[in-house]
């Protein structure tokens, strides 16, 4: 064999090895993807996860997550869900819900995307990302959200918030099973105490009535905090989002009359139709100004009435600088 044709043949000898070296390492990589996507996999089915987690007695971590538009849910994702360290971690303790609200809407199932809209109902959800955590019956007793560190760090954080919450919520809930009346009612109110008002508010009313039936003469003053109340006025932020503006004007007008509110507590509520307008079309500057008007009137001399006013005076200058473009573009053409 002359040199040049084994020359040839160590190139080909050489190209072969690399091409085995490349599909072995790729190989690998497949599956060390696939035990990753073992260790944790994140489930989209909130019911099935329910189910898991009571069978294996694990808490529930929900993501939720805009997963092809916001910046600090994907470094979440790198950081830390995709690290192997959590992983581990999740394998044994978790359930992994994801609860994802991407740009392309439609993209996701219809039964997932109305699952994905109550769970964000019921937990409160005012960013991305945030995560909510629950025990192995559901029950959530904490949120958090994107933390500096990697999975180390981030996993020293769940640890700290089952300590501070969830283990001091069980201890006094232990308590309340072995005691009866006013004693039970101040256990499950001390264990109520450890977690968010929203989340109590969104998630525990049927043991706020417990407690309440238990104390009638509210020695433990859960009375006093209004859950119900302010349950009655979540449904009705969330009810307001979700229809048009006239079915909203009526949803508030009903809830002021039900309630029999006047003065700065009907001018509280009534703000909320602002949220229906907008004050950069002129078809609504004057629909808004009527109802700064009204908001003003209930009780001239709050605070309120301050910033309705200070609303109206906005929308006059909107209004008149709406107009005078519309009469310079008229008078251009």
């Amino acid at each position: 064999m002359n040199s040049s044709m084994h020359l040839a043949t160590t190139m080909r000898m050489q190209r072969f090895a690399l091409m085995a070296t490349m599909a072995v390492l790729a190989g690998t990589d497949a599956l060390v993807g696939a035990a990753r996507a073992a260790d944790a996999p994140w489930l989209t089915d909130f019911a099935a996860a329910r189910e898991q987690a009571a069978k294996d007695n694990k808490e529930i971590l929900v993501n939720f997550t805009g997963s092809d538009w916001c910046g600090w849910c994907v470094t979440l994702e790198r950081e830390v869900f995709s690290q192997a360290e959590f992983q581990d971690f999740a394998k044994s303790n978790l359930v992994l819900v994801k609860c994802d609200f991407p740009k392309n809407w439609q993209q996701i199932p219809e039964v997932v995307r109305n699952q994905n809209v109550a769970l964000r109902r019921q937990y409160g959800l005012t960013s991305f990302p945030t995560i909510v955590l629950l025990d192995s019956k559901a029950r959530p007793y904490a949120k958090t959200g994107y933390l500096k560190g990697g999975a180390p760090a981030y996993l020293k954080h769940l640890a700290e918030l089952r300590t501070s919450i969830r283990d001091k919520r069980d201890a006094a809930w232990n308590k309340a099973k072995i005691a009866s009346g006013v004693a039970k009612a101040q256990a499950l109110a001390d264990g109520l105490a450890t977690i968010d008002d929203d989340l109590v508010t969104r998630n525990y009313l049927t043991m706020v009535a417990e407690i309440q039936a238990l104390d009638p003469q509210d020695t433990t003053g859960i009375a006093k905090k209004n859950y119900a109340a302010k349950a009655k006025l979540v449904n009705l932020r969330e009810a307001i989002k979700d229809t048009d503006r006239a079915a909203a004007f009526k949803l508030v007008d009903t809830y002021i009359a039900d309630n029999k509110l006047n003065g700065v507590a009907a001018q509280e509520i009534q703000m909320l139709k602002l949220e229906r307008f907008n004050t950069s079309s002129a078809a609504d500057c004057d629909p808004v100004i009527k109802l700064m008007d009204e908001i003003i009137a209930l009780d001239p001399a709050s605070a309120l009435a301050g910033g309705a006013t200070n609303v109206k005076n906005q929308a006059t200058s909107q209004k008149k600088k709406l107009e005078q473009d519309a009469a310079a573009k008229a008078g251009a053409k």
